[in-house]
């Protein structure tokens, strides 16, 4: 039977950090001058190409500009887009967050929303930010293999980016159903199927191996711990046996500015980018806030329009999806 993590074991992996080696380092100077000088290109010819775009920006936007500090401007620009979908959400009681974070994004996302049960992935984070950012009544943490809750006692359930995480997504979507009420919704996101054919290696791969491609990306998705990804198609047939039905489906992240997206996020940044004595002196900090926030706005406004727009994208980096539960059944 697999061991889960101990309630001591998440604690040391969410407060421990080993130390970033010397090669690791270096190789981390060179990628904070290549991040720069790819956003910093971008964000110039969008500037041109757009130039009208930017004269009355959305303050909604503006607000996920440092949501994850200064520099992570990537996935700042994931998380605006899918406050556009989740803002559309109607809270139908009892309602339930389930996160994977800290609380405060999901108070950015569901501005103006409070949800009737909140869960964490550590129940300290949960009840700190129920005081911080008043989202949930009421906290709770659990496993999502084994949801502390009553058969059909909700009837909204919202998963910002969760799915990606879970382990045995199956049983995770068998509890989900179980705790649904008949009729009630699921809205979440996550990546899609076609998140890591934005990597370059998977698109040298695929010109001469399709199926070494793929194979490509289930070493990433087991690398960096994110084991599902989702088409429409696999949506349906996963949920089917659940009396789930699938409601909406959209993509979002889509063309040049998913490439760029990728580049950014897990090459640049997942490799050390920023952990370097240079982005922690204060001087410095001051002006690459302001960088940052300039192709943050540069890059991703263009993006944020698009999904708000609400035009059906043929793929996209990541989705978004809303699941009923059969009345019957």
């Amino acid at each position: 039977m697999e061991q889960k993590p101990s309630y001591k074991d998440r604690l040391k992996s969410n407060d421990n950090q080993n130390p970033v080696p010397l090669l690791k380092k270096q190789i981390g100077y060179v990628l904070f001058v290549l991040y720069n000088i790819i956003c910093l290109i971008a964000s110039c010819l969008y500037r041109i190409y757009y130039l009208r775009l930017y004269n009355n920006l959305d303050k909604d936007f503006l607000k996920f500009s440092e949501v994850f500090g200064i520099w992570e401007v990537s996935p700042a620009w994931m998380k605006s887009q899918e406050m556009i979908f989740y803002r559309q959400v109607q809270l139908v009681s009892p309602s339930l967050e389930i996160g994977f974070c800290r609380g405060d994004i999901s108070s950015l996302i569901f501005e103006g929303k409070k949800f009737d049960f909140g869960s964490e992935y550590l129940y300290f984070v949960a009840a700190r930010a129920a005081k911080v950012y008043d989202l949930w009544r009421n906290v709770c943490s659990f496993d999502m293999h084994n949801i502390a809750l009553k058969d059909e006692s909700v009837s909204t359930i919202c998963m910002v980016h969760v799915v990606i995480h879970v382990e045995n997504i199956d049983q995770a979507m068998g509890e989900i159903s179980r705790v649904l009420k008949k009729g009630g919704c699921v809205y979440f996101t996550g990546y899609s199927d076609k998140h890591y054919n934005t990597s370059l290696i998977w698109q040298c791969l695929n010109v001469f191996n399709k199926k070494l491609a793929e194979r490509y990306t289930d070493f990433l998705s087991t690398k960096r711990r994110h084991p599902n990804r989702f088409s429409k198609d696999d949506l349906i047939t996963l949920i089917s046996s659940y009396h789930l039905q699938l409601r909406e489906f959209h993509y979002f992240e889509t063309g040049v500015f998913a490439y760029i997206t990728y580049f950014l996020d897990f090459v640049c940044s997942h490799n050390h980018c920023f952990q370097n004595a240079f982005c922690r002196n204060k001087g410095v900090q001051e002006v690459l806030r302001k960088l940052f926030r300039f192709y943050y706005i540069s890059i991703a406004y263009p993006a944020y329009i698009k999904t708000k727009s609400k035009k059906k994208m043929k793929w996209g980096s990541n989705f978004y999806a809303v699941m009923k539960k059969n009345e019957e059944g």
